[in-house]
C-alpha cells in the first residue's frame, strides 16, 4: 500500500522507533483489513524547519 497519510493522532498506544497506525474505518470490512496491515514499514516525516524535533 502507498499512501500519503496526515498525523492526527497523538495516543500512547504506538510504542517504538519507525511504527505507524492506521485507521481504515468502521465495521466489518475495516476489521478484515486492519488484521492483514501488520507489515514492514518505510516511513517519511514531514517536519516545518521552524520547529524543533521532538
Amino acid at each position: 500500500m502507498q499512501k500519503l497519510v496526515v498525523a492526527q493522532d497523538t495516543g500512547s498506544a504506538i510504542l517504538g522507533a519507525v511504527r505507524a497506525d492506521y485507521f481504515a474505518g468502521t465495521g466489518a470490512d475495516a476489521g478484515r483489513l486492519a488484521a492483514s496491515m501488520n507489515q514492514p514499514l518505510r516511513l517519511w516525516a514531514l517536519w516545518p524547519r521552524q520547529l524543533p524535533a521532538p
